[in-house]
């Protein structure tokens, strides 16, 4: 059975977090060290070849630490297991290709759910980033193969992926020493979990051809069907100011959600994003602010996000926003300011 994915995992009764590399990430650089000499070691044929590449792949590892596409599992401030995702080529109608690699657990976490727990976390950032990705995973440690096939991957051969996402040196030379690529295409494969390839086929269509429909009255309802009816939302509030909503819709009419802007005494163009959920986990949130940001003109855009909304938070960093708050900012409202724009 496919894990969901999850910010914690109880291990033998050992609460573990579940995070996400950053600049101001913190663990025991000793770890680091274990877990990375535990990988090179792993993918080694020979005692020469791990001595060969372990310093390279200390660095490697303490850079990806900070890199936000890794997923870290930590015991307190061990890190025990890892995964990372990039960018690995493009299809040729311009999708990326996208490669989640670098799987690894502690042997004495082993055996646990743990692998599982970084791709399923792995993939669901890779669905934020560009949800028509072509996501693949090249391992040789055949432990991981059969656990691929069953999330729903195929594997090619090297000519075969070729022909998919073009030629790509590093991908011929793994195939070469013995690795194999799995390949999972949401065009042509379904993730039966989610329906992933039956719900993406229409994401281009939908991201291409938004159109912002002023908020009305009549609207409201449809508010309430996606907030409740106690839903928060600024218009008619007097501390809010040059209120804009509107409802977003795709090239068949269809609502997606609702997103508006409006202004404080204290902050101008805070923005307020409801996504559809029936449209949700597909990366719309980052096409609905760059149409809000065409349509209204402004050149900046702020949004304030819970800390303890870390699914937001990833969101909004992949839709390309900033952090601009401080500590004493965070700690008295208890949440992030982030900033898109100039």
């Amino acid at each position: 059975m496919e894990l969901e994915s999850q910010d914690k995992i109880e291990v033998d009764g050992r609460n573990l977090d579940v995070r996400r590399g950053g600049s101001d990430m913190q663990v025991d650089p000793q770890s680091v060290v274990e877990l990375a000499d535990y990988y090179i070691r792993a993918v080694s044929d020979t005692d020469e070849e791990f001595e060969r590449y372990r310093d390279e792949g200390r660095e490697d590892f303490a850079d990806a630490v900070k890199d936000s596409k890794t997923v870290l599992i930590c015991d307190g401030q061990r890190l025990i297991g890892f995964g990372m995702w990039q960018v690995d080529g493009s299809t040729p109608d311009g999708n990326p290709v996208c490669e989640w690699r670098r799987i690894v657990v502690l042997p004495e976490f082993q055996g646990k759910k743990i692998s599982g727990q970084i791709i399923s976390n792995l993939e669901d950032d890779i669905r934020a980033f560009n949800p028509r990705a072509v996501m693949t995973t090249i391992t040789r440690r055949k432990s991981l193969i059969n656990p691929a096939l069953g999330r729903g991957y195929c594997q090619v051969s090297y000519l075969e992926f070729e022909t998919l996402a073009g030629a790509n040196g590093r991908m011929s030379s793994l195939a070469e020493k013995g690795y194999s690529i799995l390949v999972l295409d949401p065009n042509e494969v379904i993730d039966k979990r989610e329906g992933f390839g039956d719900r993406m086929s229409v994401v281009s269509s939908l991201k291409n051809n938004m159109t912002l429909v002023d908020f009305t009255d009549a609207d409201m309802d449809y508010f309430h069907q996606l907030e409740g009816e106690d839903g928060w939302i600024a218009l008619g509030m007097e501390n809010c100011k040059n209120q804009r909503y509107y409802v977003v819709t795709g090239d068949s009419g269809e609502r997606l959600g609702i997103v508006g802007v409006y202004d404080t005494d204290n902050e101008e163009n805070i923005t307020h994003i409801v996504v559809d959920p029936e449209y949700r986990g597909r990366g719309l949130a980052g096409k609905f602010y760059e149409a809000l940001l065409e349509k209204t003109g402004l050149d900046f855009l702020i949004a304030t996000i819970s800390r303890s909304n870390v699914a937001s938070v990833r969101a909004h960093e992949k839709a390309g926003f900033r952090k601009v708050s401080d500590s004493v900012y965070e700690e008295q409202f208890d949440k992030f300011k982030y900033r898109l724009g100039d």
